[in-house]
């Protein structure tokens, strides 16, 4: 295969940069799967729960009419593959996920201009930023004018 012209060899001290394009990719992804885990969006079953519903289809399935048997059998589908999702360690793979998102935070919302508040107002949590190395910063508050006694000139700015 035959190298892209224009894509430029990394210079000593870029091995490691990960593109633009990449960065993005890897915020998305964290981002969706932060939303997807959202409270609110129903309830989360647990293994024995689907493993339950499951053996109460197999059963209903038996004397089913045909369209109970279609709406059934799609629940089992569904039920399939949620058990899969939760056996397959999507804790492990959101902790990659996590972990992904650390390494390029805080590169990303520094060439973006994108601020702690913002980041924790879509979802993310304080100590991810924490971890990122973005952290909050607090306006310094304007120094107030000291009270001056009667009679004296203000003092030269």
């Amino acid at each position: 295969m035959s190298e892209n012209p224009r894509r430029k060899a990394p210079q000593k001290g870029q091995v490691d940069a990960i593109t633009a394009p990449e960065q993005v990719r890897i915020v998305r992804r964290y981002l969706s799967t932060l939303d997807s885990q959202r409270p609110g969006r129903g309830p989360k079953r647990a293994a024995d729960a689907i493993a339950y519903r499951l053996l109460k289809i197999d059963e209903m399935l038996i004397s089913a009419d045909p369209i109970s048997r279609l709406h059934l059998t799609q629940e089992r589908i569904d039920l399939d593959a949620e058990g899969i999702r939760l056996n397959n360690g999507a804790e492990a793979d959101f902790g990659e996920m996590e972990a992904e998102f650390v390494k390029i935070a805080k590169t990303y919302s520094d060439r973006c201009g994108l601020t702690y508040s913002a980041w924790r107002q879509v979802g993310v949590e304080a100590d991810v930023l924490e971890k990122a190395g973005i952290v909050r910063i607090r306006k310094l508050a304007q120094p107030q004018p000291q009270p001056q006694a009667p009679g004296q000139a203000p003092a030269p700015p």
